[in-house]
């Protein structure tokens, strides 16, 4: 089988890493495996097999986003027909619209998955879009139950079911880790993640003891990381709270640490949490919509926390800081229930939804 996967770019994040994962995947089922990118800055941060065909734009920057998106679409949709795919795969809302508009009319099986918050408002326009565009798509791919229920009230949809990501288990003996009394939290430095509140919020902990330590590189124009610092400064916590940046070894980080702590308003389905608790962690996270809840029990292997909730997130956290016999048997619980996003079972998923 032909499978083409569309997207503007494959750089870090959580929608880009199942998407190189799912290629992978397709090709190691014997399908040939075409990747469509399309953006100004064409970027693939994580491995890509080798037998995945990469198909690029010739034209760069235009007078303006608009033409460059009418360029985009023509592109897309040359290349689909040239390929003669059987299948076309897009993920995350915006890109999504783009994909079916390139695709309109083509004989080929269209499947996309929304990646975001499922109450994200993209605009007036792109909201006719998507009463427009979506209800051509043959099957949508929701990541949680939420998700689905909002888009079946909101699309005419085909078929519309739920797969959570797929959770890499990491068949270690997690005695052999040498941990330390870090906090560690995991995710782009961008302003709906909220790294700022949580510096604030380990400043009111009984830190002494522990350090807190952010993983992730600065998003867009956000300039976070220099924000974080001023704000670090005036806390006096230059000692206590490492700013560690991009990190492609982002499990060093997990398997040294013994909480993690994520105070972000919205996601799809944060992978972090679910390779946090695989790398054996206790989480502490804000319930934001979506995907928390989905991994996390509240009590038993992490807290969930009401979004801004800072006033209970330092008692929980505080909690587990100095509650050693908690955190473990939360630790223990964690990447016992995580088992359930088994990366391979979640992918045969994936895969079955598309060459069904």
């Amino acid at each position: 089988m032909k499978i083409v996967f569309v997207t503007p770019s494959l750089a870090t994040g959580g929608r880009e890493r199942v998407m190189s994962s799912l290629m992978n995947f397709c090709i190691q089922k014997g399908d040939e495996v075409h990747l469509v990118l399309y953006a100004k800055n064409r970027i693939i941060y994580f491995p890509l097999d080798s037998k995945v065909i990469i198909h690029e734009p010739s034209f760069g920057k235009c007078r303006s986003d608009m033409l460059y998106a009418l360029k985009s679409i023509l592109f897309i949709r040359k290349t689909v027909s040239k390929i003669k795919a059987d299948r076309m795969v897009s993920f995350e809302e915006k890109w999504n619209r783009l994909a079916l508009l390139a695709t309109l009319g083509l004989n080929i099986r269209k499947i996309i998955s929304n990646r975001n918050n499922p109450y994200r408002d993209y605009g007036f326009v792109d909201r006719k879009l998507a009463a427009w565009l979506y209800p051509k798509a043959d099957l949508l791919i929701a990541q949680t139950q939420i998700a689905k229920d909002v888009y079946e009230k909101r699309y005419e949809l085909k078929k519309c079911i739920v797969i959570g990501n797929p959770i890499t288990q990491l068949n270690i003996d997690f005695s052999t880790c040498k941990r330390e009394n870090i906090v560690v939290s995991v995710g782009r430095l961008m302003n709906s993640k909220n790294h700022d509140r949580l510096v604030r919020i380990f400043s009111k902990t009984d830190y002494q003891n522990w350090k807190l330590v952010i993983v992730g590189g600065d998003f867009a124009n956000h300039n976070n990381s220099t924000k974080l610092n001023k704000i670090i400064k005036e806390l006096h916590l230059e000692d206590k709270v490492i700013l560690a940046g991009a990190q492609k070894d982002v499990n060093s980080y997990l398997l040294k640490s013994k909480i993690f702590a994520f105070t972000s308003e919205m996601e799809g389905f944060p992978n972090v949490i679910g390779e946090a608790m695989a790398a054996q962690l206790p989480v502490v996270s804000y319930d934001c919509v979506a995907g928390p809840r989905d991994m996390i029990t509240d009590g038993e292997d992490g807290f969930l926390i009401p979004v801004y909730d800072d006033d209970l997130f330092i008692e929980k956290l505080n909690k587990l800081m100095t509650d050693e016999c908690l955190r473990v048997k939360m630790a223990e619980n964690a990447v016992n229930s995580i088992r359930k996003f088994d990366s391979e079972m979640i992918l045969g998923k994936f895969y079955n939804a598309i060459v069904g």
